[in-house]
């Protein structure tokens, strides 16, 4: 084995601490060669440190303590603070945190930084940390302040496991010292209160109140946001940035509610009275238009949404505000508006989402009024501006259809093997092997275990970013994988291979709602490829839990009715609605892993004893039997065609009939396209593209009926 890579081995079963811990020992190869700090002996060079004098930067201080210590960890850590972009902020936190207690002035050093967007969280946890060390109580209350500031956002979405440390950390400052800039900001983020507009500096309970508005509204408390948001616009007295804020924030809030009148009263507010804040008059203006242009009304829509774009053409909102007027108008049948707005859309920069959006739903208007060759010559522009598309929904669709339409056999294979090559295991991957497998010569790609996890040897690369040392490693080789992933967690790592690691041990753990989130929202472009060099990479973002297997075998297995229910559309299902979260329900009232409605589940619960209440279904063995029942009930009424059962358990059923009656269903993929919910439609593509990642890494734990 190479000093750049190092085997995780098969760990879908009965892996040992010991194995772990050998697998992991790779590690230290690499991180004692690296040499800035540390000579082949692990000793510090002392050329460097002559070279310095008598440097006050912090990092040749912790150096001196390192030499006169001996502390190897020290060492290791030192070697990355000269990485670049955010992995040498990353190693400034943990040498912060090693050195809390016997050097908190040098700590305080470390973290006297911009934190970029990724590690604020980490930071702000370790800004906190060092105020419960400080004697001073005005140095804890700026520190707590400066961590809640930037953390704000992220306590407002009330998701991170960092956010609430970081509440039981800033409940214990505050318990020392109840008064200080920070305390409303807490009080707000932490236990959800509205601070008094008297209680500090204005500008400190302002941005309290913003915070908390915010946290109530991504959190679904809808009508609590709207409350202290009206309150922070009203006052007078706070800062004109926080009321602007605030505005548009409810103006968002009253949008959700269809209080379109009232939305845009606070977009236009904002617009008179914000004009030095660029970013809450793009929203404003976005705001404006998008509500006329919904309601048709082409004059006011041209006027905000055409704004954007000359006014601030580099602002991201550009390619959503051409998206709605190209919507207007082809909803309004001018076609020459329509096909201008595209034309601008296929000018903006190609890492963009929207504009893709924008194209195809022209395309789609020109197939459905069979105009093929203006659609194949507008997705064939489109698809030449890009090599790779990361959003899910919309990846491989227009290779699909140029495949699909295209008059030419090679071209139509060119295509569909675009598809193959760069998304595989996706929608638009299943659609091509399903449906244009019969074009092309050699169509083993689209076999459902392809033949390179079979022999997979699962290496992985070094994560150069991580040292062997420290708590998170002993934990590993104690066996507490949980710990030690929640270690390495509040390492706030940003390298991609650390991240692997993180979620690896989370998966290790059982902890699979974690482990499966950390690839699908945090690292990218990893899916692109299928084989054996990512095989456990694909395991750890699609588990399989094996309590959750052992239940649905045994629902399978005791009723010959459940013969055509495939597992993998289940276990997709509990991946897009739950994580493997048992104990979840949605803000509409969806129950447990399968998201069941408490109606639904009432209707479907044959084979369950007692009464289903909502308790109940938080139970992995009820919400799986009735979640089953389900299914097989959609799979009989659909000729178990995955893709209307995965439409139907979102929409339900007499949707997808009604939709049916509109649109027949002979193309499937492009019927998919036209479901008009884009949830609904984006879900189902969804959904699909899991099954089929199910059945092809786990084709040997579940039994897949024949299509």
């Amino acid at each position: 084995m190479s000093s750049s890579e190092f085997a995780l081995g098969r760990f879908a079963t009965g892996l040992t601490v010991a194995a772990v811990a050998l697998i992991l020992l790779g590690l230290a190869h690499s991180a004692s060669a690296q040499t800035w700090a540390i000579s082949p002996e692990g000793s510090l060079d002392e050329a460097m440190l002559r070279s310095t004098g008598s440097s006050p930067e912090p990092e040749f201080q912790i150096a001196r303590l390192a030499r006169e210590g001996q502390d190897q960890g020290l060492l290791l850590d030192l070697a990355s603070l000269h990485r670049t972009d955010s992995l040498q902020f990353d190693a400034r936190i943990r040498l912060a945190r090693r050195l809390f207690e016997t050097r908190p002035e040098v700590a305080s050093q470390l973290l006297a930084f911009e934190p970029p967007a990724d590690l604020q969280p980490e930071w702000a946890l370790a800004s906190v940390e060092l105020a419960l060390v400080s004697d001073e109580l005005h140095v804890a209350h700026e520190l707590l302040a400066g961590s809640a500031a930037h953390l704000a956002p992220s306590l407002a979405a009330g998701t991170a496991d960092s956010d609430r440390r970081w509440c039981e950390r800033a409940a214990e400052v505050i318990s020392q010292s109840p008064i200080g800039p920070a305390a409303p900001l807490y009080a707000a983020l932490c236990t959800d209160e509205i601070p008094a507009q008297g209680s500090t500096q204005p500008e400190d309970v302002a941005g309290a109140m913003l915070a908390l508005g915010e946290r109530r509204y991504r959190t679904g408390f809808g009508e609590a946001s709207r409350e202290v948001l009206r309150e922070l616009v009203s006052w007078e007295e706070a800062p004109l940035d926080t009321r602007c804020a605030g505005a548009v924030l409810l103006g968002r809030s009253e949008n959700r509610t269809g209080s379109d009148a009232r939305a845009n009263r606070h977009y236009e507010w904002v617009l008179s009275e914000c004009g030095h804040l660029p970013d809450e008059i793009i929203k404003a203006l976005y705001g404006l238009g998008k509500d006329c242009a919904l309601a048709g009304d082409v004059g006011c829509a041209e006027q905000y949404l055409l704004r954007i774009q000359a006014d601030f053409p580099e602002s991201t909102y550009v390619d959503d505000a051409l998206f709605y007027l190209a919507d207007m108008y082809r909803r309004r049948g001018n076609r020459s508006a329509e096909m201008d707005i595209v034309e601008r859309s296929l000018a903006l920069p190609a890492d963009g989402d929207m504009w893709r959006e924008t194209v195809w739903r022209s395309a789609r208007r020109l197939i459905r009024d069979h105009e093929l060759e203006e659609a194949a010559a507008l997705l064939e522009r489109a698809a030449n501006r890009f090599s790779w598309d990361g959003t899910y929904y919309s990846q491989g669709r227009f290779e699909y259809f140029l495949a699909w339409y295209s008059n030419l056999p090679d071209d139509a294979e060119a295509w569909a093997r675009r598809v193959l090559n760069n998304y595989p295991l996706t929608f638009y991957a299943r659609q091509i092997c399903q449906v244009l497998g019969d074009r092309a010569v050699d169509w083993s790609e689209c076999s459902d275990t392809p033949p390179s996890f079979a022999d997979a040897s699962e290496l992985w690369p070094l994560a150069s970013c991580l040292s062997p040392v420290g708590r998170w490693y002993d934990l590993v080789r104690l066996g507490d994988f949980s710990a030690a992933a929640r270690s390495l967690e509040s390492m706030g790592l940003t390298c991609d291979e650390g991240l692997w690691i993180e979620a690896l041990l989370f998966d290790l753990a059982g902890e699979y709602s974690i482990s499966h989130n950390i690839p699908r929202r945090r690292i990218s472009g990893w899916a692109s490829t299928v084989s054996a060099d990512n095989y456990r990479q694909w395991r750890i973002a699609y588990p399989l839990p094996e309590s959750y297997l052992a239940i649905l075998d045994e629902v399978l297995s005791s009723d010959p009715a459940f013969s055509a229910l495939d597992p993998a559309l289940a276990f997709a299902i509990m991946r897009e609605e739950s994580g493997f979260v048992s104990g979840i329900q949605s803000y509409a009232g969806a129950q447990g892993l399968m998201q069941l409605m408490p109606r639904t589940a009432e209707g479907h619960a044959e084979g369950v004893e007692g009464e289903i209440t909502i308790e109940r279904l938080a139970q992995p063995e009820v919400n799986i039997r009735i979640g089953a029942n389900f299914l097989a009930h959609l799979g009989r009424h659909f000729e178990n065609d995955p893709i209307r059962m995965a439409a139907a358990y979102n929409a339900g059923r007499g949707r997808v009939n009604s939709w049916i009656g509109e649109r027949p269903y002979d193309h499937p993929a492009l019927w998919v396209e036209d479901i008009p919910p884009s949830q609904t439609r984006d879900y189902t593509k969804r959904v699909v593209g899991s099954m089929t990642v199910y059945r092809a890494l786990y084709s040997d734990r579940l039994r897949v009926p024949a299509e």
